[in-house]
């Protein structure tokens, strides 16, 4: 993945390290990323400064990346900040587990703080493991956002009601 004189048009310094990328060996690098890989210099192994590479992304592709580390920052989140699951708006929810009911400012719709879904009237979030610790053999992540998937019996997919993935 290297780039060298013989490649057409080159982006310019990516890396830290200065080395450069042509258009053709870019595409697979914002795929990767885009995707959640971490990418590094095929050259010398620096990483690649992610604010950068933006530049080169389209519209479209670049609103995908920024959902991304929005959904990794709330997966790994401590400090209260919450995700729609229905809008993308995101807010400060100060009740935490304790209190999982959740509303929206933006779009107003109710959603459960601790599974990360559109709250309805039967959710027990027991049954999506917050609560007990475990997980229960029809619920799975969703490998996009980590929010829970109920799989419904007798079916083998189901969509994220946060981001439409199929899994």
């Amino acid at each position: 993945m290297s780039c060298t004189e013989s490649c057409s048009y080159r982006t310019g310094p990516l890396w830290p390290c200065s080395h450069e990328l042509c258009s053709q060996h870019l595409r697979p690098v914002i795929n990767d990323i885009v995707n959640g890989t971490d990418v590094n210099c095929p050259s010398c192994k620096a990483p690649l400064r992610h604010q950068e590479i933006v530049q080169w992304m389209a519209e479209d592709v670049e609103r995908d990346y920024i959902k991304l580390c929005i959904a990794k920052t709330v997966q790994n989140n401590t400090y209260g900040y919450t995700v729609c699951p229905s809008c993308g708006n995101g807010q400060y929810h100060l009740g935490g587990d304790k209190s999982p009911i959740v509303q929206c400012e933006l779009c107003e719709k109710e959603y459960c703080f601790s599974d990360k879904i559109i709250w309805t009237a039967d959710h027990d979030c027991a049954d999506y493991s917050s609560v007990s610790g475990k997980m229960p053999e029809n619920v799975k992540p969703c490998p996009t956002c980590g929010g829970r998937l109920r799989y419904q019996a007798g079916c083998r997919r189901t969509t994220c009601t946060n981001n439409r993935t199929r899994a």
